[in-house]
Order: structure tokens, then sequence, then C-alpha cells
């Protein structure tokens, strides 16, 4: 009986052990997302993985702060269930667009060079 209570005691601590330090933190991670070498398609599909977790830090490494806050004032439950519809190039910018067939809705991202390379610099969500 007292190996078994001994065993558990030691269960516990090395469980105690293995959690210290972990972040508990509920806020989202944010990642370093980077325009070096990245196509226009790859820059607006970073920003809409970056809107759909919540990484606003993230998203600002890629787009202007003016195009993170239209994408951070879409409520978040607008990205279910969006889904690529593709790209389309204009003279100068590429347009990015994720759509509900359901609904009609749609966000469409637009990437355009800057000095820095490719960057987000609008986003406009139409909830169909």
């Amino acid at each position: 009986m007292r190996s078994t209570r001994l065993a558990a005691a030691v269960l516990v601590l090395v469980a105690a052990a293995a959690c210290a330090g972990r972040d508990t933190d509920p806020t989202p991670s944010t990642t370093t997302i980077t325009r070096a070498a990245q196509t226009a398609e790859g820059i607006a599909n970073a920003g809409f993985d970056a809107w759909r977790a919540g990484d606003e830090a993230g998203l600002l490494e890629i787009a202007t702060p003016v195009a993170a806050a239209r994408m951070f004032a879409i409520p978040g439950y607008a990205s279910d269930g969006l889904v690529p519809k593709g790209c389309a190039a204009d003279e100068t910018d590429v347009l990015c667009t994720w759509g509900k067939d359901a609904t009609g809705a749609e966000l469409t991202i637009r990437v355009a060079p800057s000095t820095d390379g490719l960057e987000i610099t609008d986003a406009r969500y139409t909830s169909g």
C-alpha cells in the first residue's frame, strides 16, 4: 500500500514538472511571417491564416496597418466555411478570394508591391 502511494506521489511530481513553465495564456500565438521570396498568393494565404488564428502581430509583418485593421474588424466567425477561390492579377496587384458557396460571402485580400517586397494592402469582406 505504501509503495502504491509513493508511486502515485512520484507520478504527480513528474506530471507537475512536465507542466511547469508551460504557457497557459489563452492569447493567440504569434508567428514570424516574412515577405522575402514570397509569392503574392503565399502572402495572401499567410495573411488569411494569421487572421483566422487571431495573430495580429503576424499579420502586421506582411500587411499595412490599415489592411490589418480591416481584416480584424471582420468577425472571427466569418472565417468559418471560407474556402480558397483563387487569385487573379491586375496591372500591379493580385487579388485573392475566399468564399462560401452556400451564402455567397467573400473575403478578398489585395497584395501589392512595396519597398519591402509584397504586402497586403487591402481586405474586403461581403456577407453575401
